[in-house]
């Protein structure tokens, strides 16, 4: 864990954390903890606002048949963040269907464009851009 100094682009601007927390499985399941939330579970931004997105997870993991509770491939723990078409939907739009994504840029790394974020942020960082990587 590192804390790194704004950069000259980052001057003057709103920094939104956006975090993730709980467990996987039900409420029965995770009882004490929480079901995945994320914190907070409302984020409204303004044009040119910064939001950094950090959570935890795995893509393996041996806990011992501890942690894999719920839906999910055994040995897994993502959370991740899409699209949705309204608060009544049930399912993400699509990549292509979305207009969110065209406005979004990374700071840390900025040949990644709207597209690859997209990707990143859908698969929980398991891809990084159009190119699997």
């Amino acid at each position: 864990y590192q804390i790194l100094p704004r950069t000259a682009e980052m001057a003057g601007k709103t920094i939104y954390n956006l975090n993730v927390r709980g467990k996987r499985g039900n409420i029965v399941q995770t009882f004490p903890a929480t079901e995945y939330d994320f914190i907070p579970n409302r984020l409204t931004v303004k044009e040119n606002d910064l939001v950094h997105v950090q959570w935890t997870g795995s893509n393996t993991h041996n806990n011992k048949n501890n942690g894999d509770d719920g839906e999910g491939r055994g040995g897994t723990d993502r959370s991740n963040i899409i699209e949705m078409g309204d608060e009544g939907a049930n399912y993400p739009k699509t990549i292509a269907e979305s207009k969110f994504w065209e406005h979004v840029k990374s700071l840390t790394d900025p040949s990644a464009d709207g597209t690859d974020i997209a990707i990143g942020l859908a698969s929980a960082g398991y891809y990084c851009s159009k190119k699997g990587t």
